[in-house]
């Protein structure tokens, strides 16, 4: 908090920050001679280092951001994270999270031969794909595994809180997620210079997305809400882009359900938009 440049021995730590931030030089350990001269040439560059000890660099190292980090990271330590699968239904893994520790981790991911192949993102209420909390502070969740795996065949899964890798408990599973794959969905093109289609849950009454990605790059989202005449259960969207992507370039575009991360049937397309 002083703002006075600094002159350090060439261990790595130290010699690292120092060059990296230019709040000071660095000498060769235990050669007096190099310290001197080092000595000299600060003094005779100190403004320079000084211009370089900014109010954001102290506050970014100060004794108080520190201590909040520090604070956060043994709590982390002394905290046990709560969850349960509950089960399989209908083609989704189900369970539930205590809404109480949503800051100590961000989504629960499913793994399948220490490979992840789908996850979750664990936002209370965000969409709906969490259920009403109940009683004991408990927030269920649903998860649905890509097409491939509905193929019938039996697998081992683990279902792990991110990004801290916990088991849930109960999330060893053995099973075999059937052949009825509930999630239907068509990503017709364009019209009106958005992006449309349709997307459907089968049996459930869930509120949908969906994501527009632009090869691997996310683009944007927007809600599924319009109900299309002669295709019960089924949700139109119709999805504008940004600004920066209606130039009238062709790029590929590819439509994902959101939450879940599904591919949607007609993806990708080379698309241009004015």
């Amino acid at each position: 908090h002083a703002g006075v440049p600094v002159i350090v021995s060439n261990c790595k730590t130290m010699e690292a920050f120092v060059n990296e931030w230019k709040v000071g030089l660095v000498f060769n350990a235990e050669d007096k001679d190099d310290l001197a001269k080092k000595v000299k040439e600060l003094l005779n560059q100190r403004k320079v280092f000084v211009e370089s000890i900014t109010d954001g660099l102290l506050e970014r190292f100060s004794w108080e951001t520190a201590e909040e980090k520090l604070r956060l990271i043994y709590t982390d330590t002394m905290r046990t994270l709560k969850g349960q699968v509950t089960g399989v239904s209908e083609g989704f893994i189900e369970g539930w999270t205590s809404s109480h520790d949503f800051q100590n981790y961000e989504g629960v991911g499913v793994f399948h031969k220490g490979e992840m192949i789908a996850s979750i993102k664990l936002r209370n209420q965000a969409l709906g794909y969490h259920k009403d909390e109940n009683e004991n502070g408990q927030q269920s969740f649903s998860i649905l595994l890509p097409k491939q795996y509905h193929d019938n065949r039996d697998r081992r899964y683990e279902i792990r809180f991110l990004p801290k890798g916990n088991l849930l408990e109960g999330g060893r599973l053995e099973m075999n997620m059937g052949e009825n794959f509930p999630l239907e969905g068509k990503f017709k093109g364009s019209s009106n210079e958005k992006v449309v289609g349709w997307i459907k849950v089968k049996g459930r009454d869930i509120p949908m997305k969906v994501a527009i990605y632009y090869n691997d790059k996310y683009v944007c989202s927007a809600p599924a809400e319009k109900e299309l005449k002669g295709k019960p259960g089924c949700l139109g969207f119709n999805v504008p882009l940004p600004e920066v992507y209606r130039d009238r370039k062709a790029r590929k575009y590819w439509v994902k359900s959101d939450p879940w991360g599904i591919i949607l049937d007609g993806s990708p397309q080379i698309l241009k938009f004015d």
